[in-house]
């Protein structure tokens, strides 16, 4: 009895600490410093349209979306790709369980973004403050078998998130191409430097926690 035991405590460490490495690769520093560089170009794209632009941006959602729907894309295809990468390296399934495990996670918080994007659309610069919002708490349901810094990144999307909303829930009467702009260098704040600040963070851990 007591040999099962043993046995059994060794798969269930074993196990936790393939989901955390499954979860730590999935924000990896690689992948963050190709996220955050994209959402900086993607800010700068944004707001030199923006800069340009003397129409209400109620009648021009489309483009602020595309921009940003894009930078998710590259990060998404990224992640998508180092995650294949490793997978094949190690001869292991690129859908384990572990992953299984993050993605069930993270779904509840993606789902609530996407009907938020969908019925919100014509408010654009309301909603990058609930994606924030959503992303840091997706971040932190993973926290029972993510490592500390997964779990930090997302307290700082929610606190920048909570923080931007605050603002926008001032003056009602604010123009809407202010609020615009200021939504999309929110986005770039948090999207873009917090995960260049994870990438740099993280990078020599990675690095270190590879070698054996």
């Amino acid at each position: 009895m007591t040999t099962r035991l043993e046995a059994e405590e060794n798969l269930r460490v074993i196990r936790s600490l393939m989901e955390r490495s499954t979860i730590y690769r999935a924000i990896s520093a690689p992948v963050a410093l190709a996220g955050g560089l994209a959402s900086l170009i993607g800010c700068g794209i944004v707001a030199a349209g923006l800069s340009k632009s003397t129409i209400d941006p109620l009648a021009t959602p489309l483009f602020f979306f595309g921009v940003w729907f894009g930078v998710l894309a590259v990060t998404a295809l990224t992640n998508a790709l180092f995650l294949w990468k490793e997978s094949t390296s190690r001869g292991a399934p690129f859908l384990s369980q572990g992953m299984r495990a993050a993605l069930s996670a993270l779904a509840p918080c993606w789902l609530v973004a996407a009907i938020l994007t969908v019925f919100w659309i014509k408010i654009p610069w309301l909603l990058p403050m609930f994606w924030m919002i959503l992303y840091g708490l997706g971040l932190l349901a993973t926290r029972y078998f993510a490592p500390r810094s997964i779990v930090l990144l997302g307290w700082a999307f929610v606190t920048g998130g909570l923080f931007s909303l605050l603002i926008f829930m001032g003056p009602a009467n604010q123009d809407h191409l202010i609020q615009l702009r200021t939504a999309n260098l929110a986005m770039g704040t948090t999207f873009g430097l917090f995960h260049l600040i994870y990438a740099a963070c993280t990078w020599p851990r990675k690095s270190a926690a590879g070698e054996p």
